[in-house]
C-alpha cells in the first residue's frame, strides 16, 4: 500500500509538470551532457571541419531526442495513462485495506474460537485427572503456550457426558 501511495504521489507529479517545468529540472543535465559531448568530439576530432560536423551531429541527436522526450511526457496522451494508472492504484489501495479488514476480523474470530475451545479443554481435563487421554491433553494444552488465551474469564461450557 505505502508504494501505491508513494506512486501515486510521484504521478501526480508528473502528471502537472509542464515543458517548462521539465526543461528547467533538466538544465544541468544538458549543460553537463553538451559539454561532454563537446569535450568527446574535440578530443577524438584530428581536424576542426572533422570536429565540427561530428558536434553538430551529436548536439543535434542530443536535441531532437530531449524535444521528442518533452513532447511526450508534457501530451494529454501521457497525462491520461497517468490519469488512468492513478485511478488504478487507488483502486488497489481500497481492495487491500478491504484485504486488511478482512484479515483483522477473521484472526478476531479464530482467537473467539480458539478460546473457547481451549476452556472446554480445561474444564473437560479438569474434571478427569485420572484419564490417561485427558492427561495427554493437559500436557498438549500446557505446550501450545495459549496463555493468553485462558487469562480471560472462564466460558461456561457444556460438557456432553456419555450415556
Amino acid at each position: 500500500m505505502i508504494e501505491n501511495e508513494m506512486l501515486i504521489d510521484k504521478f501526480l507529479y508528473q502528471k502537472d509538470l509542464t515543458k517548462k517545468d521539465i526543461i528547467d529540472e533538466n538544465i544541468m543535465n544538458i549543460y553537463l551532457v553538451s559539454n561532454g559531448a563537446f569535450l568527446f568530439t574535440w578530443l577524438l576530432s584530428q581536424n576542426s571541419f572533422d570536429f565540427l560536423k561530428n558536434f553538430l551531429i551529436i548536439t543535434l541527436i542530443g536535441i531532437t531526442s530531449f524535444d521528442i522526450n518533452l513532447r511526450y511526457f508534457s501530451s494529454e496522451k501521457h497525462k491520461k495513462q497517468l490519469e488512468d494508472n492513478i485511478k488504478l492504484l487507488k483502486n488497489a489501495i481500497e481492495i487491500n485495506k478491504y484485504d486488511i479488514t478482512t484479515f483483522n476480523k477473521f484472526r478476531e474470530l479464530y482467537i473467539k474460537e480458539l478460546s473457547f475451545e481451549a476452556q472446554k479443554l480445561v474444564e473437560i481435563t479438569k474434571n478427569n485427572d485420572k484419564d490417561e487421554n485427558y492427561n495427554r491433553i493437559k500436557t498438549f494444552l500446557k505446550g501450545l503456550n495459549i496463555g493468553f488465551v485462558l487469562e480471560e474469564e472462564p466460558i461456561k461450557t457444556k460438557i456432553k457426558k456419555k450415556r
